[in-house]
């Protein structure tokens, strides 16, 4: 595979409803931009002129000046402002009014075939999964398409990414459009690859890991819990001989009533190596009904578990550790938690990344409103090969999901300041529905009653 993309740029810029985004693809960040930021780029890059010297007084001075320190914008000998280092996003033909005009973050479950047979697994996973797969220029023509929108990142999970042989080629191409590339993996590697991962263009792995040894290797399986301390030592070890190369690590631990109890040894585990920590709620999706049935934490037990993950973030071996000890809802105890009511949709903290920020795709190619819902066909939409990514974010099934209004958050103090509000997908697998654009159900997890 020798795919290479032609003139890629560092910047590139897209209109929205609020303004712009101002896209950063070597540091994978965004940037909220105004109407006339928006506007003057738009007519600097169709190659109307402007000149510094008539611009000084102008309201546009101060982000000119940072355009020219992120050397997005030069001056030429004339005074001439040229754009030469960005891009320009095409604008749907259908341009939404309320959110955002494309996805900055793809979650593509590239296989359903996996090493493992987790009893938890949320998407049935086992090395005999049977699916149907995209072709690796099937996968190259999808990501051109979320690049020419504007798209930052790539995450590939599944399934077990690893245990696919195109894997390695499609990081490449991910990488080679610009985008950061992330891999969700149980950490149970082939000893012949291992290398060839971690210089493959991946800048960030989430492993995961249920507990103790004596825990995980209950609901994974024997054996599993020393394969992944294996590879964690190899992450580690190839990191501190590669100190130039980006490539961050994160302990991803689903949380269920069995392994809460060692959420302290993950998080001092993580600092040990100095790899972030990722803290999931179990959904009842996959094997989990089956397997997990009666162990999702009670909304008591959800509360004493986020008050102890800011304990663990308040300890000061930790806390000097610098480690980021992520709990993306229902953060109730963080006290430094910034307020977002203010920002634009969908950066107001009011939704989780699921249709907002992000889209999930199938290993065929079909875009699914979140991942966890991949076995509910009313929840699955076209296939991102035959159509374009604008069509695919505004197809009917997504907006049926993207709008259904939280009903039990709409007055709640908490929400969009410390909380993101009830998990859509949650309440749908815990006999929930979508009616009349409502969310109807409850989040098991909400613990907001108890602190009244």
């Amino acid at each position: 595979m020798n795919f290479k993309l032609k003139n890629t740029y560092r910047f590139a810029f897209r209109k929205e409803y609020f303004g712009g985004l101002l896209l950063d693809f070597e540091n994978t960040t965004y940037e909220l931009i105004t109407p006339k930021e928006f506007q003057f780029l738009s007519k600097l890059k169709e190659g109307e002129k402007f000149f510094l010297q008539d611009l000084q007084s102008s309201e546009l001075i101060g982000f000119i000046r940072k355009l020219q320190q992120k050397n997005i914008i030069q001056v030429n000998h004339r005074g001439n402002l040229l754009a030469t280092n960005i891009r320009g996003i095409p604008t749907a033909k259908k341009f939404p009014k309320d959110y955002l005009s494309a996805p900055l973050k793809v979650y593509d479950t590239y296989t359903r075939k996996c090493n493992l047979a987790c009893k938890h697994c949320y998407a049935s996973s086992s090395a005999n999964f049977v699916e149907t797969r995209r072709t690796l220029s099937q996968t190259e023509a999808i990501m051109r398409k979320f690049y020419e929108v504007g798209t930052l990142e790539w995450n590939f999970t599944g399934g077990e990414p690893t245990v696919d042989p195109d894997l390695l080629d499609a990081i490449k191409m991910a990488s080679n459009f610009g985008m950061k590339v992330s891999l969700n993996t149980n950490g149970c590697w082939n000893p012949k690859i291992y290398r060839e991962i971690l210089t493959s263009g991946v800048k960030e792995i989430i492993i995961s890991l249920e507990g103790r040894e004596k825990t995980n290797d209950k609901r994974r399986n024997k054996g599993v819990f020393k394969r992944v301390i294996k590879t964690l030592d190899q992450i580690y070890n190839y990191k501190k001989s590669n100190r130039n190369q980006k490539l961050e690590a994160i302990l991803n631990m689903t949380i269920e009533k069995d392994n809460v109890c060692d959420i302290e040894f993950i998080t001092r585990l993580a600092a040990k190596y100095n790899y972030g920590v990722k803290f999931v709620t179990l959904k009842q999706a996959g094997r989990a009904p089956k397997n997990y049935s009666g162990k999702i934490l009670s909304a008591r037990g959800y509360m004493d578990f986020a008050k102890k993950v800011q304990e663990l973030r308040e300890d000061p071996e930790i806390r000097k550790s610098g480690i980021k000890i992520s709990l993306n809802h229902q953060n109730l105890f963080c006290s430094n938690c910034p307020d977002r009511s203010n920002l634009p949709y969908p950066f107001d903290y009011s939704e989780c990344t699921a249709l907002t920020t992000a889209t999930d795709i199938l290993p065929d190619g079909r875009v699914v409103v979140c991942s966890f819902l991949m076995d509910k066909p009313e929840f699955i939409g076209p296939n991102i090969f035959d159509i374009s990514v604008y069509d695919a974010w505004q197809h009917p099934i997504m907006e049926h999901f993207r709008w259904a209004k939280k009903q039990d958050c709409i007055n709640c103090k908490f929400y969009m300041k410390q909380c993101r509000g009830a998990c859509r997908s949650t309440v749908l697998l815990n006999g929930g529905k979508i009616e009349g654009g409502k969310l109807i159900g409850k989040d098991p997890y909400c613990f907001k009653d108890l602190l009244l």
